[in-house]
């Protein structure tokens, strides 16, 4: 089942599949083009887990788009400013709960 796909680049895309491999689970992320009728084909180049590995994976992720964030490589997403926002607002309560540094 196809979750995610985008433009990549040159007509191929990015996809994100849960599929089954083996009767086993698995996360597929890996980029599609057009063979010569016009049908998507998987690339050899890819990424394939199996599906327990994806909350690792997803955490990391993350943690990727934040440091890219910070070191200005990609625009700071909405849900990424909605999160650091709520921390902030997070971190001022338990500061004025716990009276401050000083206390």
């Amino acid at each position: 089942m196809t979750i995610a796909e985008w433009p990549r680049r040159y007509g191929e895309v990015v996809r994100v599949k849960i599929d089954r491999f083996k009767n086993s689970f698995t996360i597929d992320i890996r980029c599609w083009s057009r063979d010569e009728d016009g049908i998507f084909r998987a690339g050899r180049a890819g990424l394939l887990l199996g599906i327990g590995h994806l909350p690792k994976l997803v955490e990391v992720l993350v943690q990727a788009r934040e440091r890219a964030e910070l070191w200005g490589l990609v625009e700071p997403s909405a849900e990424t400013k909605d999160r650091t926002t709520t921390q902030r607002h997070r971190r001022c309560r338990k500061h004025h709960h716990n009276g401050g540094p000083e206390a």
